[in-house]
């Protein structure tokens, strides 16, 4: 019996931590606003608006998936491909810059709110993130 709750415990620790290290904060999302630029900066069309909650799960699934680049800088040469505004259910909101290429396969973006750049590198999820937001 004592091997048991011990084995459950540690199995509930492991779990939690690795939950806490994979997910990067984006849950309780309500809906996302979705503007898209060209490479000057000015804005291409009107602000597309997801509040489809399959859809906002997928996004949150691959945000949360996305690698953390933490203490990173980096300086891109154009202005983002999309302005990402997520807005939290009863949290505020939240603005991320969407670079679709920013180098070989990868999709990379940069959370305004705690200055952290991310990389999408698997190819499926990045493909379907630009899609969602196209």
């Amino acid at each position: 019996m004592k091997k048991w709750v011990i084995t459950f415990l540690v199995l509930g620790i492991i779990f939690f931590f690795s939950y806490t290290i994979l997910a990067h904060g984006f849950s309780d999302i309500e809906k996302i606003a979705v503007q898209k630029y060209n490479i000057d900066g000015k804005k291409i069309g009107k602000e597309k608006i997801i509040e489809d909650k399959s859809t906002i799960k997928k996004v949150t699934r691959i945000l949360n998936r996305a690698n953390h680049k933490r203490n990173t800088k980096y300086e891109m040469a154009y202005h983002s491909d999309y302005e990402v505004t997520i807005y939290y259910q009863g949290k505020g909101t939240e603005v991320l810059s969407v670079w679709e290429q920013s180098g070989p396969y990868t999709t990379q973006f940069f959370r305004q709110s705690n200055s952290d750049w991310y990389k999408i590198k698997n190819d499926k999820r990045r493909k379907e993130l630009i899609k969602i937001l196209n």
